[in-house]
C-alpha cells in the first residue's frame, strides 16, 4: 500500500512539474516572437561620462579629423559634425599639458 501511495505521489508531482515547465516555455516563446511590440520608455538620450580628460583626449583629441593608425578602420566624420570645443590652433600651439591630444591605437587603450 505504501509503495502504491509513493508511486502515485511521484507521478502527480512529475505531471505538475512537466506542465509548469511546458507552460513557462510557451510563455517565453510567445514573448520572443512578438516583433511588433514597442517599448513604453524609449531611450531619448545617451550620456557617456569619462573620467577626467584622459579618455576624451585619447579618443576625441583629433576628432573630427581623426587619422587612424595603419591597419585600423578608416574614420569619416559626417558633414555636420561639430568641432571639439576648445581644440583650436591656439591650444594646439601653446598647450599647457605635456603632450597634444592624439588618437591612440586600439592596443594602447589602457586609460
Amino acid at each position: 500500500m505504501k509503495f502504491l501511495f509513493k508511486g502515485t505521489v511521484a507521478l502527480v508531482l512529475g505531471v505538475v512539474l512537466l506542465s509548469t515547465i511546458s507552460a513557462s516555455a510557451a510563455t517565453v516563446n510567445r514573448q520572443s516572437n512578438s516583433r511588433t511590440s514597442t517599448t513604453t520608455t524609449p531611450i531619448n538620450h545617451l550620456v557617456v561620462i569619462f573620467d577626467e580628460n584622459v579618455s576624451f583626449d585619447h579618443y576625441f583629441g583629433t576628432y573630427p579629423f581623426a587619422q587612424n593608425p595603419p591597419g585600423e578602420p578608416h574614420f569619416n566624420a559626417s558633414r555636420n559634425t561639430p568641432s571639439v570645443n576648445g581644440l583650436n590652433t591656439a591650444l594646439l600651439m601653446a598647450n599647457p599639458n605635456l603632450a597634444n591630444p592624439k588618437r591612440l591605437d586600439r592596443s594602447q587603450a589602457l586609460t
